[in-house]
C-alpha cells in the first residue's frame, strides 16, 4: 500500500483521474440516454399563416428493433411565434426540443416574402441547431412536402437533407444554410441563394414496392412485400430552380433554364451538361452534340472607363464530346473524338456560353440582385474609384445598372 501512495505521489495525474472517474463515472452509467429526453428533429418544416406559425418535424424515435430500420413519426404544432410552435410539437411526445440533428429545415413562401431572417430568429439564436443546418424554400405548404419527405426515407432511405447538400455542391454553388443566409442580408450584396423544392401536380406512384404504413403522424415502418402497387401519392420534384433573396426576402426565383446560365458564372469541378444542335462543320452535319462540362474556372477583371466600372467575365470551361446524334454516321467517328476540336466547334461553343451568361446578367440586373458579389470584389479591389462612383449615383442600390458587363470565354475540348 505505501508503494501505491508513493506512486501516485510521485505521478499526481493518476489522482486526477481517479477523482474524475469517482465523481463523473457512477452518474454518466444510470443518466438515460439523451433520446428519451430529447425529441430528435431531423427534418422542420415552418409554414405561417397569417399571425401564426405551424411546423411539421420529421423526428427520431429509438425503438428496440432486430433490424437496422431508423423509426421516424411526424410530430406538428403552432403557435403565435416559431419557438411556441415548435415546443407544441414537443409535447406531442412528452419531451424537451432537440435541434442538434436537424440537417434541412424548409420554409414557405409567405415566409420568404415577409422575411426570413426575422422569422427563424429562434433557430439563429439555438446554439444546439448546426449552422451547416440547409434551408430549402417550398413554394406552397412544408407540411406536405415534410410527409412526402417522412414517406421516401422510410421505402426507400433517401433523405432531403443529403439532396440539399447535393444542391448546395453541384447547383447552387455556394453556402445555403442559416448562418449564410443571415450573413448574407446584412453584406453588402445583401443577396443569397436557396435550393426550392416542390410537390407535383400530378400524383405519381410511391417509389419501393409495398404500400407504406406510416401515414401522417404516424410511426413509419417500410411496407413488406416487394413489387407491389406503390402508395399514390404526389412526387417531390427537385428541379435545380433557386430562390433569391435580398435583405432576408424573396426577390426571384430562376427556373431551371436561367440556373443553367448562372452556373456558367461560377467556378466548378462537378460534371455539368451542354447541348449544341443543328451543329455542321467538316465532321458533323446537322448533328446534336451533347458534351460534358468537366470543369469551369471563372475569374473576372475589374477595371474603370471614364469613371464608369467594367466587370469582366472570363470563363474557360473544360468539354469532352461524349454523344453525338446525326443521320449517317461513320466508322472514323468514334476512333478519335478529339481530333473533331476544330476552331468553328470552339467559336461555337463560346459563343453559345457567352449569349447565355449576357442572358443571365440582364436578368440579374433587372431584378437588382447582386448575386455574384460585385459589390464586394469592387470594394475589395477598386475601393477608392468604386467609392467615387457611388457617391456620383441618385440611388446607391440601382449600381448594377451603371456597370459595363463583358464576357469573355476560352473553352478547352479533351
Amino acid at each position: 500500500m505505501k508503494k501505491l501512495f508513493n506512486f501516485l505521489k510521485n505521478h499526481p495525474i493518476y489522482c486526477l483521474i481517479i477523482v474524475i472517474c469517482v465523481v463523473f463515472l457512477p452518474g454518466a452509467i444510470i443518466a438515460k440516454p439523451q433520446a428519451e429526453s430529447k425529441l430528435i428533429i431531423r427534418a422542420l418544416g415552418i409554414d405561417k399563416a397569417g399571425d401564426e406559425y405551424q411546423v411539421s418535424a420529421i423526428a427520431f424515435l429509438p425503438k428496440a428493433s432486430q433490424s437496422f430500420q431508423e423509426n421516424y413519426k411526424i410530430v406538428e404544432g403552432k403557435g403565435r411565434t416559431l419557438y411556441d410552435a415548435v415546443s407544441a410539437a414537443a409535447k406531442e411526445t412528452g419531451k424537451d426540443i432537440g435541434l442538434a440533428h436537424t440537417g434541412i429545415v424548409f420554409v414557405n413562401d409567405e415566409i420568404c416574402r415577409e422575411g426570413l431572417v426575422e422569422a427563424i430568429d429562434f433557430l439563429v439564436r439555438d446554439y444546439s441547431l448546426g449552422n451547416d443546418t440547409y434551408v430549402v424554400y417550398v413554394p406552397e405548404s412544408t407540411k406536405e412536402l415534410v410527409e412526402a419527405a417522412h414517406n421516401l426515407a422510410m421505402s426507400s432511405g433517401i433523405h432531403l437533407g443529403d439532396v440539399a447538400g447535393y444542391d448546395e455542391r453541384k447547383v447552387v454553388h455556394g453556402e445555403s444554410n442559416i448562418e449564410s443566409i443571415y450573413d448574407s442580408a446584412y453584406s453588402p450584396s445583401k443577396c443569397s441563394l436557396m435550393t426550392v423544392m416542390e410537390m407535383s401536380e400530378e400524383e405519381g406512384l410511391e417509389p419501393g414496392g409495398g404500400q407504406n404504413t406510416g401515414g401522417t403522424g404516424g410511426e413509419g415502418q417500410s411496407g413488406g412485400g416487394g413489387g407491389g402497387v406503390g402508395q399514390s401519392q404526389k412526387k417531390i420534384l427537385n428541379e435545380e430552380k433557386i430562390l433569391i433573396l435580398k435583405e432576408g426576402k424573396k426577390a426571384l426565383i430562376l427556373e431551371p433554364e436561367q440556373t443553367k446560365k448562372y452556373k456558367w458564372t461560377k467556378s466548378s469541378n462537378f460534371a455539368d451538361a451542354l447541348t449544341l444542335e443543328n451543329y455542321s462543320d467538316k465532321n458533323f452535319k446537322n448533328a446534336t452534340l451533347s458534351l460534358s462540362v468537366s470543369s469551369n474556372n471563372v475569374s473576372q477583371r475589374l477595371s474603370f472607363k471614364n469613371g464608369k466600372p467594367i466587370f469582366t467575365f472570363l470563363i474557360k470551361p473544360k468539354l469532352s464530346i461524349v454523344e453525338v446524334n446525326q443521320d449517317n454516321l461513320d466508322d472514323d467517328i468514334f476512333i478519335d473524338v478529339s481530333k473533331f476540336e476544330t476552331e468553328k466547334l470552339k467559336t461555337t461553343i463560346n459563343n453559345k456560353i457567352k449569349n447565355e451568361v449576357y442572358d443571365f446578367i440582364q436578368t440579374f440586373v433587372d431584378a437588382n440582385t447582386d448575386i455574384n458579389m460585385i459589390y464586394e470584389k469592387f470594394n475589395a479591389e477598386k475601393t477608392s474609384q468604386f467609392q467615387s462612383f457611388l457617391e456620383g449615383l441618385e440611388n446607391k442600390e440601382n449600381f448594377l445598372s451603371e456597370i459595363k458587363f463583358y464576357v469573355e470565354v476560352d473553352c478547352k475540348i479533351e
